[in-house]
């Protein structure tokens, strides 16, 4: 398709010719990326369905593919996508950076696609609901990854045997980084570096590999052996020198949770993460850590989520209650000591029936505190000797003193074990999980997000609206993703936009205007259905609308991991 080039090494995204991008990460460019990758370009309409919309039901899953679809078209013309007979079908293949680093692979032009291959496929992309497509990228990031290692061992190799040394070391070090623990590049650097006739470099090297292995616990490989030894029994010359209802994608968070399932995998191999998530009110860590909880279900591991609420402030370790009775929940948690469950009891009571004859401790100051926090920590690693767990600590800012004490002191327990805790809280709110100076942040969308949002919901009658509305949506809601389906849920209220059968359309074009410049509520400013999550007005770093309202969800309002839900309805309790 000319005037425009898929990029998908590396960086993702859909180029015109200028530079200029028409599409960032989400579903348009996911099916965008994976129509233009089949044979003939095309798929069924089912299976689309089932690899990029498996977390909804047939009838919203197909409204999604069809809103996808069109809007590709505005951004591509009506022509580039076809839909017959139950296919979605690419009408051209567009210019795409893996088929040219295909096409060099295949010519044999070795340097020009060592140069082409900026990155892995898709590297950090995830795509909420989307598990057959992510299973999909990674075969493919997998079969990329070792065309590209062929090519550039064979280009090293090609340099060290014509003398070109440093550049054969350069080559060497890329293929080393792009995978630290492959023997092979490490043998073939610790080769340039002799061939160069640096010793000191070459031990360097071999002292690395034999740090990497030991802290990796492998034995090194027969021919890894051998260049070790070779280098251990020759003279020594020099020292070594010393990472819908109507449903609405998750818009402009692709990349947090990108960061949350690559630090998943990480735990996955037995090394504790603690992660924060620091934003304001209204950014969308709700619906980040809901979305996780369910990437992360659908992809085989636990995760259990737990949101605080203002009435827990008040009551000592109760939050911390919650957590154990979410947890215990899990099939592993039968398994701790008869101290521990009983330590665990008399954080919350009604567990006590999961080990029958248990009675609760009462130990009396510092000590209650510490038997607490070792009891904890010790059904956390008993819960994941069965299989990696993410425990999601949602609004922590509202959890009590005493709870948000023990978690600190329990993630501080949890680094050897495979536990992810991810805490998410407002920002300028100490709450003190001991986690990295480098949270995750959530910044406000922007107006290309909101328009793709909006678009998400309903396609428009009026085509000529869009991008005005977008802007002007954007302005009123201050990039907030609530504010943004708030204000939408307000102007279909009041009868200045109707949504049907997929469609947007403007019934009240001077009202719409009014409302969007002036933030307000209807006559009377009283908006019932509107019912933002509670407290939501105790900070705020930017202006709300006038029709703004709090309102505070009752305990039952808690949701399990079972109930996170990876699609936003028009309330907006999910951001």
């Amino acid at each position: 398709m000319s005037g425009v080039r898929l990029r998908t090494l590396g960086d993702f995204g859909l180029y015109r010719a200028g530079g200029e991008r028409l599409l960032g990460a989400g579903k348009p460019l996911a099916l965008l990326a994976y129509l233009n990758a089949l044979p003939g370009h095309s798929a069924s309409r089912d299976h689309l369905l089932h690899t990029l919309w498996a977390d909804l039901d047939e009838k919203s899953g197909r409204h999604a593919l069809r809103q996808t679809v069109w809007y590709l078209r505005q951004q591509l013309g009506d022509g580039a996508l076809a839909v017959r007979t139950g296919r979605v079908s690419l009408s051209a293949p567009i210019d795409a950076d893996v088929g040219e680093f295909l096409a060099l692979v295949e010519a044999g032009r070795l340097e020009d696609a060592v140069a082409a291959y900026d990155g892995d496929f898709l590297e950090t992309f995830v795509v909420p609901g989307g598990l057959g497509f992510e299973q999909w990228a990674d075969a493919e990031r997998h079969r990329l990854r070792l065309l590209f290692r062929r090519a550039l061992e064979a280009f090293a190799r090609s340099d060290l045997a014509r003398g070109r040394h440093r550049q054969a070391r350069a080559l060497a070090t890329r293929l080393q980084q792009a995978d630290p623990l492959d023997e092979a590049s490490w043998r073939l650097l610790i080769e340039t570096a002799l061939a160069a006739a640096d010793r000191v470099s070459a031990l360097a090297d071999a002292a690395r590999l034999s740090d990497l292995l030991a802290a990796e616990r492998r034995e090194p490989e027969p021919a890894t052996t051998s260049v070790l030894q070779r280098l251990e029994d020759e003279p020594l010359h020099g020292e070594p020198p010393p990472t819908p209802s109507m449903v609405a994608d998750l818009v402009g968070r692709e990349r947090q949770l990108s960061t949350l399932v690559s630090a998943f995998r990480e735990v996955a191999r037995g090394r504790g993460r603690t992660v924060e998530v620091v934003a304001p009110a209204g950014l969308g860590k709700t619906r980040l850590l809901r979305d996780f909880a369910r990437h992360s279900s659908a992809s085989g591991r636990d995760a259990v989520y737990v949101r605080a609420l203002p009435a827990d402030r008040e009551l000592a370790w109760s939050y911390a209650g919650e957590v154990v009775r979410h947890v215990t929940k899990l099939p592993g948690a039968v398994g701790v000591s008869p101290a521990v469950a009983a330590t665990l009891s008399s954080l919350d009571p009604g567990v006590a029936s999961r080990w029958p004859g248990v009675t609760a401790p009462s130990p009396a100051g510092g000590e209650r505190v510490r038997h607490r926090v070792a009891a904890v920590a010790e059904l956390l690693r008993t819960v994941a000797d069965e299989r990696p767990i993410a425990l999601l600590l949602d609004d922590l800012h509202w959890a009590d003193a005493r709870s948000r004490e023990l978690l600190g002191r329990v993630s501080a327990r949890l680094s050897d074990a495979p536990v992810l805790i991810v805490g998410a809280f407002r920002e300028g709110i100490p709450v003190g999980l001991g986690a990295p100076s480098d949270p995750i942040t959530l910044d406000p969308i922007t107006v290309e997000q909101t328009a793709t949002l909006v678009a998400s919901l309903g396609a428009w009658s009026e085509e000529k609206l869009v991008p005005d509305f977008a802007a002007r949506l954007h302005a009123t809601a201050h990039g907030s993703p609530m504010l943004v389906l708030e204000t939408l849920k307000l102007a279909v209220d009041s009868g200045c936009l109707t949504l049907a059968r997929g469609k947007w359309r403007c019934a009240d074009r001077a009202r719409l205007d009014s409302l969007l410049e002036a933030g307000a509520a209807p006559p009377g400013g009283s908006v019932n259905s509107i019912r933002p999550p509670a407290g939501c007005c105790c900070y705020s770093p930017s202006p709300r609308p006038r029709w703004w309202q709090t309102s505070s969800p009752p305990r039952s309002a808690r949701t399990g991991p079972a109930s996170a839900s990876a699609s936003t309805s028009w309330s907006s309790a999910g951001w």
